[in-house]
């Protein structure tokens, strides 16, 4: 099995693209744990309580705009808007923070170094994992490889997440996720997402089918960074 690096990773900020201007992210669990005694027992009881995920994030200062490392930081600081912070390992697998918020941010200004960014997102209401359906800077029209799920995701509930960044100009983007029962033919419309140039969003599917894909379209040339998966 061949070793992912580091620069395989994206993080994404409310449907901002951060990776570009991210030195590195750094993911972590730790499960509390409640202590408890009972009279029959001298030893301590102890129970896992809800693990808790919080992801460092370093990065530099790229200069001012709402989708600028610096701040788009600041403006989360202790939001009362619940924020969404995708870490995706392409071409597999992410995790959703979701209802996390910016708990601390610093800038180290060193005379002969570049000027950086150190945040921290704080420890998530609610915590996915996911699989990559489609994932990395795309031209519209851009259609993913297939997605086995499965046998054992045929008919159960599932989330599909999806994100784009790239355009500032007002270009909506349209990502259309597609099931299939054999992955060759009979494909039917899952969801098709509409987003404003820089966004994200979620959506519940009652039941799955064994196989996606994801196809992009926007207006214009170029590419952008858009993410699609399946939780």
């Amino acid at each position: 099995m061949p070793i992912t690096k580091g620069c395989n990773v994206r993080v994404v900020v409310d449907g901002i693209d951060l990776s570009s201007q991210s030195s590195g992210a750094q993911l972590a669990a730790a499960m509390g744990v409640a202590e408890y005694f009972i009279m029959t027992d001298c030893a301590a009881q102890k129970e896992p309580t809800r693990p808790a995920v919080t992801l460092a994030h370093n990065g530099y200062f790229t200069g001012e705009g709402a989708t600028a490392f610096e701040e788009a930081l600041k403006a989360r600081l202790a939001s009362a808007t619940d924020v969404r912070v995708a870490f995706i390992i392409l071409p597999s697998i992410f995790y959703l923070l979701r209802q996390t918020w910016a708990d601390q941010m610093s800038l180290d200004a060193p005379v002969e170094e570049m000027l950086t960014v150190e945040g921290n997102w704080a420890e998530a209401g609610q915590v996915a994992r996911g699989r990559v359906i489609l994932g990395g800077s795309v031209a519209t029209g851009t259609v993913s490889a297939v997605l086995d799920l499965g046998a054992a995701r045929i008919g159960t509930p599932g989330t599909l997440f999806f994100a784009a960044s790239g355009y500032t100009d007002g270009r909506d983007v349209t990502i259309l996720v597609e099931g299939s029962a054999n992955g060759t033919s009979g494909w039917s419309t899952v969801r098709s997402q509409l987003l404003a140039d820089v966004g994200d969003a979620e959506f519940a599917v009652a039941s799955l089918v064994r196989y996606l894909r994801a196809t992009i379209t926007f207006a214009g040339g170029g590419s952008i960074n858009a993410y699609t998966g399946i939780i």
